[in-house]
């Protein structure tokens, strides 16, 4: 987050493309939407509780209850105990009488000197606003569900220019995906670890930037830099588990190649298995993001003829003309899918194989950071 959206999409695209070269042996057949999707745990945000006196357990309790499994940690400060210097520094510039116990909630690598997504009192309803909402929701549906991703379309102050683009968006997106790529299965590489088939497909959700969105629009508007200062529409697109790929704002709101090419990212042959070293941020959301590992291929259906054998707790009809009722339809014949295994966080493939490829990414991480580095003296 806060990082130059432009610049790091550049460092990410050149390391795949020296990863396209070093290691073409390891290359992927997995798109990178679904590979985020098996693979890539959400990072957590930070809520940092000040408190000055133990809080009750149902206190706690509630809290727990009001984040509701979102990706979230908890970390309480006593402000009558010893605390690091440089929160020390940041509850300073709060003033003396902060209503206790008091929340500061932070991104996932949040800059010591940018503030904080939430600062106000742990009990406040609009601090609810940022652990989930409606649109979450729909957003976790839509990925679970298969979808390639989402386009989230954040509303500016112009209600005709939101309207503008959304009809934008529900005409161009479905001229685009035809011409998306979408890797096909092969025996090398990671595989699927899902049986939900592949496809492209994009849903797209609009984001209000009040009420019970406030939080989530929020969010949005800080993962970049100066962000918040736009004040027309916005354009998101979300894969994986909630992951933010970029932002589309002025001239690229309503380019059709703009949008294009970050569909593109998130459809093409995932080339770098290290979620830290591809663009995005992740979403504060809550949902069970392995639920969709537990799916598997039950026996084949059993075929029931409801005119000669009626099912119990089932109404059925008695005509003999009636068609055939599967209680469980088979597999699709043309879905190519790896043995579904349990469903963890992480599922590295072959762990000892991919870390000659772990250490050439961070060869190169570095080298791409001393060089901007030495750019900006």
């Amino acid at each position: 987050m806060y990082r130059s959206a432009p610049l790091f999409f550049l460092y990410s695209l050149s390391v795949l493309l020296a990863l396209s070269w070093t290691v073409p042996s390891q290359a992927c057949s997995i798109p990178v939407f679904r590979y985020a999707l098996e693979h890539w745990a959400a990072s957590p945000y930070t809520l940092i509780v000040l408190h000055n006196k133990p809080i009750p357990a149902h206190e706690l309790e509630d809290l727990k209850r009001r984040i509701n499994g979102a990706n979230v940690k908890v970390e309480y400060v006593n402000l009558t105990g010893p605390i690091e210097p440089k929160l020390k520094k940041q509850i300073e510039k709060l003033g003396d009488d902060l209503p206790l116990p008091y929340a500061l909630l932070k991104y996932p690598d949040h800059p010591e000197k940018a503030p904080p997504l939430y600062s106000g009192p742990l009990a406040s309803p609009r601090l609810d606003h940022y652990f989930g909402s409606p649109s979450r929701e729909k957003i976790f549906a839509a990925l679970m569900r298969g979808e390639s991703g989402v386009i989230l379309l954040l509303e500016g102050n112009d209600p005709k220019q939101n309207h503008e683009v959304q009809e934008y968006l529900e005409r161009e997106v479905p001229k685009i995906i035809p011409e998306l790529p979408l890797p096909m299965p092969t025996e090398e590489g990671p595989q699927l670890i899902s049986i939900m088939p592949l496809r492209k497909s994009f849903t797209i959700i609009r984001i209000p930037r009040t009420g019970e969105e406030e939080g989530l629009a929020q969010i949005l508007l800080n993962c970049e830099e100066d962000l918040a200062k736009e004040k027309g529409p916005i354009l998101f697109p979300v894969f994986g588990r909630g992951r933010v790929l970029t932002s589309l704002t002025g001239i690229d709101l309503m380019n059709k190649v703009s949008l294009k090419q970050a569909l593109e990212y998130v459809c093409k042959a995932c080339s770098c298995q290290v979620k830290e070293l591809n663009p995005g941020v992740d979403l504060l959301m809550a949902g069970d993001w392995t639920l969709f590992l537990k799916l598997e291929w039950g026996p084949m259906p059993r075929v029931i003829h409801p005119a000669t054998e009626p099912v119990k707790g089932i109404e059925t009809r008695k005509s003999p003309s009636e068609p055939v009722t599967e209680l469980r339809a088979p597999p699709p014949e043309n879905l190519d899918v790896a043995v579904v295994r349990d469903g963890t966080n992480e599922l590295p493939a072959h762990p000892k194989k991919w870390r000659p490829l772990y250490i050439g990414l961070a060869v190169i991480v570095i080298v791409l950071v001393l060089i901007w580095i030495r750019s900006r003296f």
